[in-house]
């Protein structure tokens, strides 16, 4: 009989959270029973096939019975929890403290600004289930990235239930590549920019813009997804899941958006984990701008892009549109900088994250 593993996935802005979630769950589901809980609506197709769900708006009053009651039922082996130790309305607070099974809290490495680390991980309640319940802490990074014991203060009583993974993404075959560029009838000389807008508030760039940077740019193709929870494809009447207009694609999602991040020739981010990763290990050229709630302090996204830029040489950060335009005219003139890269960087979180697991 398989052993049972219960993921929580975080309701956050974005879909960068469950899609994390996603991935170690695809590679788990042939060996292990995989149910998550979540509140983001896009589960449905997220989730990997093999894999089962339990969809509950954050802001519902009885959230945390619903979970009490998934736990009891389902009687889990193994529980993963991503990011919030308590959940989003403290809905995970018997479980966490009070299940038999193996808790396993997830960190994406870089975390946020103080304020925010401090709300959700060392508040009194939140302290003392880390301390007195979570078995284990697998930060899902390069440890060169960040030390969360020195930067964020973690308690060094958990150093010896703590261990770095590498990232979680995965690597899509070569042909995929072959394929997008087929269906988009892009020849040799085309470049194919993908421009990821992000699923949370505050999109890329407007819709009109990218109709701008396809004249700008002729040699360029552009497929643009907006993704379900931003604001352009919300306050947008007339997107429907496709158009085809010219050399731009729009779309309001794209199941493929991780091999369609890895497969094309330049990536245009707001700096999600994911997407980054996704960039990364599939040698995409990767121009970003961060969203920053807090510009004073740089929030996460700014934060852990500038160090990746650091191990990663075709990431930049772009500071307005100009300088976006600037950094793409500088790569039509100069294709050769789109296959000149490298990275010093564990990317091999999902294949330890197994082993490990395995070994419990």
């Amino acid at each position: 009989m398989k052993k049972k593993i219960l993921f929580y996935s975080r309701d956050g802005r974005g879909l960068g959270h469950l899609s994390r979630l996603s991935k170690i769950a695809r590679s788990l589901q042939k060996d292990y029973s995989c149910l998550f809980f979540g509140g983001h609506k896009e589960m449905a197709w997220m989730v990997p096939e093999e894999s089962e769900y339990y969809y509950c708006p954050k802001n519902i009053p009885f959230r945390k019975k619903l979970f009490d009651y998934i736990h009891e039922s389902y009687c889990p082996d193994i529980i993963i929890i991503d990011h919030s130790i308590l959940g989003n309305n403290k809905e995970m607070v018997n479980v966490a403290q009070k299940s038999k099974a193996i808790k396993i809290l997830l960190l994406r490495g870089v975390l946020n600004t103080p304020a925010k680390i401090q709300e959700i991980f060392f508040n009194k309640l939140a302290l003392s289930t880390l301390l007195k319940h979570i078995d284990y802490i697998y930060v899902a990074c390069d440890e060169k990235i960040v030390d969360i014991f020195d930067e964020y203060n973690f308690p060094k009583e958990l150093i010896n239930r703590t261990q770095y993974i590498g990232y979680i993404a995965e690597q899509f075959p070569s042909e995929r590549r072959t394929v997008y560029r087929e269906e988009r009838k892009l020849g040799s000389d085309r470049i194919h920019v993908v421009s990821s807008c992000g699923a949370g508030y505050g999109g890329l760039y407007e819709p009109s813009y990218y109709y701008y940077l396809e004249k700008l740019f002729p040699a360029c193709f552009f497929d643009v997804i907006y993704g379900t929870r931003n604001n352009a494809y919300l306050e947008s009447s007339d997107i429907t899941n496709v158009n085809i207009r010219g050399n731009v694609w729009e779309w309001t999602y794209n199941k493929e958006l991780p091999s369609l991040h890895s497969c094309s020739d330049i990536m245009l981010s707001r700096a999600g984990y994911s997407s980054l990763t996704e960039g990364i290990i599939g040698n995409t050229f990767v121009i970003c701008n961060p969203i920053e709630d807090e510009p004073d302090l740089h929030d996460e996204q700014y934060i852990h892009a500038t160090r990746l830029s650091k191990y990663y040489n075709k990431l930049i950060i772009s500071q307005s549109a100009s300088h976006t335009e600037s950094l793409l005219r500088e790569l039509c003139s100069n294709p050769k900088l789109l296959s000149e890269s490298t990275y010093e960087l564990n990317m091999n979180g999902i294949t330890e994250l197994h082993s490990l697991i395995e070994n419990l």
